[in-house]
């Protein structure tokens, strides 16, 4: 499959424009997840569009081995360079499509954050990306991702206008939600100020697909998965598409035999 990603200047812009994110929260979540799920004995975690490298760093600082892959060149080259000047020279950082990828090891934790699945077009590269989970995670381990749902789709995402601002970015965002096809198309226009105080303005345009939980879980299913908890926050309590923003859900690969 064509590997293609995020251009440059969204690349740039994307830890300005996710500060709110607590990776270390994330990763808190992630551990606890391992503590009470997994039965794989190890710590290899491989993560899925890991963007700029933010929780592949966060789980190496915690003694994970870390292989973290992206489509985006562009965010892999960011990624290397916060690796670089963290002086971390052991993650394993490779350009690969998350409906068509491979580990150099099974992995005990394999994660997919920040609702990045939802970005794939169709159920059957939903159903490509989960076979290749599968296929790269140990018996006993755990597939953990996030996606964004039927609620925010139909209400935060809608047909709504925001702005985002950071120190020297910002974001103009337009959506445009179809119910029909459960996709939205989201135009991003950022300004950049440069040395002299000018801005210099570039565009980039995303696609996101709204998947029902009863899709997920029969992919899942489909593709060899068991769902172990599905919950709204770090907190694993239940919670469903209708109530929440965001869903966790956290997938067991059964052992063999």
């Amino acid at each position: 499959m064509k590997v293609s990603g995020y251009g440059e200047k969204l690349s740039q812009a994307y830890d300005a424009l996710n500060g709110e994110v607590n990776y270390a929260e994330w990763a808190d979540f992630y551990e606890a997840c391992v503590a009470r799920f997994c039965t794989a004995k190890g710590k290899h975690v491989c993560e899925m569009a890991c963007g700029t490298g933010s929780m592949a760093l966060e789980l190496e600082k915690r003694g994970w081995h870390v292989t973290a892959f992206d489509a985006s060149n562009a965010m892999l080259t960011l990624a290397d360079k916060k690796a670089q000047d963290a002086g971390v020279k052991n993650i394993r950082f490779t350009q690969q499509d998350m409906r068509d990828f491979r580990v150099y090891t099974p992995a005990q934790m394999i994660l997919c954050m920040m609702d990045s699945l939802n970005c794939l077009a169709a159920p059957g590269e939903v159903a490509s990306a989960f076979e290749s989970a599968y296929q790269a995670l140990e018996d006993g381990g755990i597939f953990i991702f996030d996606v964004n749902t039927r609620r925010k789709f139909e209400t935060v995402y809608a047909d709504n206008a925001y702005i985002l601002e950071d120190e020297r970015v910002l974001l103009a965002w337009q959506n445009f939600y179809n119910r029909n096809t459960k996709k939205c198309d989201l135009y991003l226009t950022f300004f950049f100020e440069g040395a002299d105080g000018r801005y210099d303005r570039c565009e980039e345009h995303i696609k996101q697909r709204m998947y029902p939980s009863r899709t997920l879980e029969r992919l899942l299913a489909d593709a060899g998965f068991e769902v172990l908890c599905r919950t709204g926050g770090f907190d694993f309590s239940p919670a469903d598409e209708n109530t929440c923003d965001r869903l966790f859900y956290v997938c067991g690969k059964k052992k063999q035999g």
